[in-house]
């Protein structure tokens, strides 16, 4: 447990002094911000308008209207964006030959490996907390139904899991960090998008692509619903890359 710790610490302090994740911060924050905003002067425009049911009462609802689609807006920015931080976990140790160091030291393997996922995983759930920012404007404006923001608020920390345990892999395939930023965008970038495929696909396999896809699975929690299957879904994707992580690791040390 020291060495979790230790390995955390060192690796937060890494991350400060990186200009890399203080560019992500900016532009993460940047552009959920314009997100949010056009939603919500869209939204602003059309109650202005008087967009009203025959009953009197407005039809539009700023949790629906605004932060359903900006959180949806919010994994594309996610998927582009968090390659930048998991592509060095392992790759920049690799490169200086650090990681040898490191794991020479007395702690096991599967703490180095979370060590480094949550750590990763820290700097993404500070970025998505700032964000929090954009419900308490739209409150001084309007009602915010609480639990469903909130609720999709889950289910972006548990897909924000699931990316960074996928780059922590890449990352761990190789030393460059180029390379590891492409190959997990292209593996986030096909669970997100399989969901078009799987449309266009009839019978059982449709259906198996379907359940594939993190969009998919992050749609209930969009909609204010906890379903424990979605969450399951990105615990299981979640440890099986980790799993791959450890298991690499093991392996680059036996070869050595």
């Amino acid at each position: 447990m020291k060495g979790f710790a230790a390995i955390i610490k060192r690796e937060l302090k890494s991350y400060l002094t990186s200009p890399v994740v203080y560019v992500y911060i900016a532009m993460f924050t940047l552009v959920c911000g314009y997100f949010f905003y056009r939603n919500f002067i869209y939204f602003s425009m059309l109650s202005m308008q008087g967009s009203y049911g025959s009953s009197g009462s407005m039809v539009l609802n700023i949790t629906e209207a605004v932060f359903a689609p900006v959180h949806s807006n919010y994994l594309f920015v996610m998927l582009i964006l968090v390659p930048l931080i998991t592509m060095r976990v392992f790759s920049e140790e690799k490169k200086t030959g650090t990681l040898e160091l490191l794991i020479s030291f007395p702690v096991r393997y599967i703490d180095v490996v979370l060590a480094k996922l949550f750590s990763a995983f820290i700097v993404l759930a500070f970025t998505l907390a700032l964000t929090l920012l954009f419900p308490l404007v739209a409150s001084m404006y309007g009602r915010i139904e609480v639990i469903p923001v909130l609720t999709s608020y889950t289910g972006l920390f548990l897909v924000g899991l699931t990316f960074v345990a996928i780059g922590t892999f890449f990352s761990s395939l190789t030393e460059n960090q180029i390379i590891a930023a492409v190959l997990s965008f292209g593996v986030i970038l096909l669970l997100w998008a399989i969901e078009w495929t799987a449309s266009f696909i009839p019978g059982v396999f449709g259906k198996i692509l379907s359940e594939m896809s993190v969009y998919n699975h992050f749609r209930d929690f969009n909609r204010g619903v906890i379903n424990s299957n979605d969450a399951i879904f990105f615990i299981n994707i979640s440890v099986f890359f980790a799993g791959l992580t450890l298991i690499n690791l093991q392996r680059r040390t036996w070869k050595s």
